[in-house]
């Protein structure tokens, strides 16, 4: 199961919670995600830790209905209300076993005891400039090249759709000549309106299967570089 497949299912499952409340969950194991990708695992890995997302989504619903579930070493998002202080990290964790497990399972990954669920940190300032200045010394290469590819697939994905159109209206128009002209010529001008139209219809199925390719890569290039500007912060605590 991949990270979409498995967040997909979480989603699915938490329907019934308000959509806002949906969202927090989402962003809060797309970061557990992306932080446990920057220590080297891969999704994969990170989905049979999390294990089944119906029983995570069991145990989100326990929790916003005021029931706490039984303690697992799956991260589940604290509810947002409001923080109790507390002395010691043991007292925390005697209080809220849902914070205890989710260090649990953060402390697999790394051997010091994690403290604190991950947070995406504020955007480096010499991480942006140094993305500028490299653009800049490269002259927009990517995003010229990146560009040029979108207008092309846009400009092909209009033309087959036209040609789908106009060989649709071919075929209307040959059927009004076979009644009225030439049999010969009009069953001819069907054969090839009808061709005409398979062929931009296959092509343009290529050049829909193009953009929803170029879409995700876009994204993904895009989510990474900004998560390459906005690093995870995690605090440790010492042993």
């Amino acid at each position: 199961m991949t990270k979409y497949e498995w967040e997909s299912e979480l989603k699915k499952n938490i329907h019934r919670l308000p959509a806002e409340e949906i969202n927090r969950v989402l962003e809060y194991y797309d970061e557990l995600f992306a932080d446990k990708i920057e220590r080297g695992q891969n999704e994969y890995e990170i989905v049979r830790q999390f294990g089944n997302p119906v029983d995570v989504a069991d145990k989100i619903l326990a929790d916003y209905d005021g029931e706490w579930a039984e303690e697992s070493p799956t991260p589940v998002p604290p509810r947002g209300q409001k923080e109790k202080s507390f002395d010691t990290p043991e007292q925390k964790a005697k209080e809220s076993p849902v914070h205890a497990a989710e260090e649990i399972s953060l402390a697999k990954d790394d051997p010091l005891p994690v403290s604190t669920a991950p947070n995406r940190g504020e955007v480096r300032g010499e991480r942006v400039a140094l993305f500028i200045v490299l653009n800049v010394l490269i002259g927009f290469v990517p995003f010229i090249v990146l560009g040029a590819l979108w207008i092309t697939v846009a400009a092909l994905t209009v033309a087959f759709g036209a040609c789908i159109v106009g060989g649709v209206v071919g075929v209307l128009w040959s059927v009004i000549l076979l009644f009225g002209g030439s049999a010969a010529v009009a069953v001819t001008q069907i054969g090839a309106c009808v061709a005409l139209a398979g062929v931009s219809m296959l092509l343009l199925a290529a050049c829909v299967a193009a953009v929803k390719g170029m879409w995700i890569g876009s994204k993904k290039a895009g989510t990474a570089v900004w998560r390459w500007m906005r690093p995870s912060e995690v605090t440790y605590e010492k042993m």
